[in-house]
């Protein structure tokens, strides 16, 4: 969604990559049978898993007009990736951008970083 409240399109098409990172808590717990330790179950076990993927894109050299677009998506509060026909809710993972222009910069290039705005596991 651009500042003016409409949905907008941007167009990567340059590498892009994707990333999961996880975090979890470790819990050992001693199995006993009548006395005898249990062999057979797992004493360490992963507990509270979280995972979150990451997408990494680069736009491809654009135009300076289309310096707008990657404003626009800087302050945007709804992004989707349209992929197959379907829409993928991301999140923004920058906090600035520098703009670029062909007079200082040659040929203008963004790189962004995107959270899927879910979790990778789906634990609600």
């Amino acid at each position: 969604m651009n500042r003016y409240g409409a949905f907008d399109s941007l167009t990567l098409f340059k590498k892009s990559s994707s990333t999961l990172s996880v975090t979890k808590d470790k819990f050992t717990n001693n199995y006993l049978t009548n006395g005898v330790y249990d062999v057979t179950r797992h004493q360490m076990k992963d507990i509270n898993i979280q995972a979150m993927e990451k997408l990494n894109v680069n736009s491809g050299y654009i135009n300076e007009a289309e310096n707008e677009l990657y404003k626009d998506i800087m302050v945007s509060d709804l992004i989707y990736l349209y992929e197959d026909g379907n829409l993928t809710p991301l999140k923004l993972n920058k906090s600035s951008l520098e703009i670029k222009n062909r007079v200082n910069d040659g040929l203008v290039n963004y790189s962004l970083e995107f959270d899927y705005a879910f979790n990778y596991i789906q634990n609600v």
